[in-house]
């Protein structure tokens, strides 16, 4: 982009400065340009939005297809941990209730023994 209105090492038309914003004479050239070019960038955008559009249907159907594949795997998981759980439960409870208990050891007998006591001294 040229300076309009700078150092000595302007080489250009010379600036028109009668109180409004300087021109050098090729004010509506670059002006027409720059319309074009953002009229082009205009329509490259609406393109760009149509495109857009179609993208995010598609982006939005593929994370509709993820959320329910989700879905279908976390249940299948939760729902084979729970069964596996209750055959587990139910074997243990079913081997523990069903095992017979070992007959209780008799007791020793408690023998209490005396000391043998002196006879009693003989009355006079």
């Amino acid at each position: 982009m040229p300076v309009v209105n700078g150092p000595e090492r302007w080489a250009g038309p010379p600036v028109d400065d009668s109180g409004g914003p300087p021109d050098n004479g090729g004010m509506d050239t670059t002006l027409f340009a720059t319309k074009a070019d953002l009229s082009d960038l205009r329509a490259d955008m609406k393109i760009s939005a149509a495109e857009l559009r179609e993208s995010f249907a598609e982006l939005r159907a593929d994370m509709h297809k993820v959320d329910s594949e989700h879905k279908k795997w976390i249940m299948t998981t939760v729902l084979s941990v729970m069964g596996t759980g209750v055959a587990v439960a139910g074997f243990l409870f079913a081997t523990l209730r069903d095992k017979p208990q070992p007959p209780q050891p008799a007791q020793a007998p408690i023998i209490i023994t005396l000391p043998s006591q002196a006879a009693p001294p003989a009355a006079k």
